[in-house]
């Protein structure tokens, strides 16, 4: 059984998940205001998948508004992964 905790990380991701399938910008937004931590981390990771694929110039930017740390780890190999697979050039730099 999951932990509240848990809960909030799983709901918050799958709310990510669906919003940035029709706008990740609006979902972007609302995965910045989310304070830091394992939640946050997970959903980004779902946003920058959606967004990714529409917008890789604009993913990458709001990537790198985010301080580096352990957290971002994840959301970054997302991003990586989603734009070498159309662009692996770009996806170098």
């Amino acid at each position: 059984m999951m932990d509240e905790s848990e809960v909030k990380v799983r709901v918050s991701e799958d709310v990510a998940e669906k919003w940035a399938k029709d706008s990740p910008v609006e979902a972007a937004e609302w995965v910045s205001k989310m304070p830091e931590g394992e939640a946050r981390s997970e959903s980004m990771e779902e946003v920058v998948t959606q967004w990714a694929r529409k917008d890789p110039i604009a993913t990458a930017e709001w990537l790198n508004q985010f301080p580096s740390g352990e957290l971002m780890d994840e959301p970054i190999q997302r991003f990586v992964r989603e734009v070498a697979r159309k662009d692996p050039d770009t996806a170098l730099t």
